[in-house]
């Protein structure tokens, strides 16, 4: 890669990674805005007069948290059918798997152009995050490309209108297995 437009490529596929990994962050916290949203209307709508001791209870939450508590508000909102409990069981147990996804993202330090300038392909990453357990500790090994990030990015976009449709039909008291079919809350983004 000596000539100059080689070098431009190295620098687009350099850029499009952060790009991707810029919009995954911010489309997650979309997802994490949704849950605050989720628990501040269930709150309010269960009888909180004042809305902002309920955006006292979500802020600082990280996202694990703030999903187990909306999960917890969700089933204590009313009371759901077998396929109401299914459709929630499923939208969060996605949610915690975005949440994990974000995790191994977010905290792994990734090696975004750590190629020589004659590198051919730049355009995958490789990543590495510490990692502890009862066998001590670990690092787990990623590899992602742009095009990877930026499905990451499309499932958080995805999973934020689950959980807004879901506070919003429940404060409706709208059924949620005739507005959010099971098959649609576990098909790809």
């Amino acid at each position: 890669m000596d000539t100059t437009d080689d070098t431009s490529e190295f620098d687009r596929q350099v850029a499009e990674l952060y790009r991707a990994i810029g919009e995954f962050a911010v489309q997650f916290e979309h997802v994490t805005w949704a849950m605050q949203l989720g628990v501040i209307s269930l709150l309010t709508h269960a009888g909180l007069r004042n809305q902002a001791m309920a955006q006292v209870v979500v802020a600082d939450l990280t996202a694990a948290p703030l999903a187990s508590m909306y999960q917890s508000l969700v089933a204590e909102a009313r009371s759901l059918s077998d396929d109401e409990r299914r459709i929630c069981d499923a939208i969060f147990k996605r949610t915690k798997a975005l949440i994990e996804t974000r995790n191994d993202v977010i905290h792994s330090t990734w090696f975004v152009g750590w190629a020589s300038s004659k590198a051919d392909d730049v355009s995958r990453v490789d990543g590495q995050k510490q990692t502890r357990g009862k066998r001590g500790s670990d690092i787990k090994q990623l590899v992602n490309d742009a095009d990877g990030f930026k499905r990451h990015a499309q499932e958080c976009d995805y999973v934020a209108g689950l959980l807004r449709r879901l506070f919003g039909l429940l404060l409706g008291g709208r059924d949620l297995a005739l507005h959010i079919p099971f098959d649609r809350v576990t098909r790809p983004a």
